[in-house]
């Protein structure tokens, strides 16, 4: 059984609470759109493009998370070189 990923747990504790509100949006997003995909029916094409905008959701979402991420290492980059 696959559960969510914002339901995954790493030694018994939600991971959830872990998670900035970036990794949280991207989780959220590859979950939409796994949803989507499970309820597309290859005999109606013109739902695909549901799929594709949840898609392209997931690649904001992403861009938004490592922009993030990017950030926070230049940040720390940029304290440590201040301390020495």
């Amino acid at each position: 059984m696959n559960r969510p990923l914002s339901q995954a747990t790493l030694d018994g504790r939600s991971m959830t609470s872990t998670l900035s509100p970036t990794e949280l949006q991207l989780t959220r997003a590859i979950e939409h759109a796994d949803q989507v995909r499970d309820t597309l029916s290859p005999g109606a094409p013109e739902q695909w493009q549901r799929y594709v905008d949840a898609l392209r959701g997931v690649s904001l979402a992403n861009w938004s998370a490592t922009s993030d991420l990017q950030t926070k290492f230049l940040l720390a980059r940029a304290v440590l070189n201040e301390i020495r």
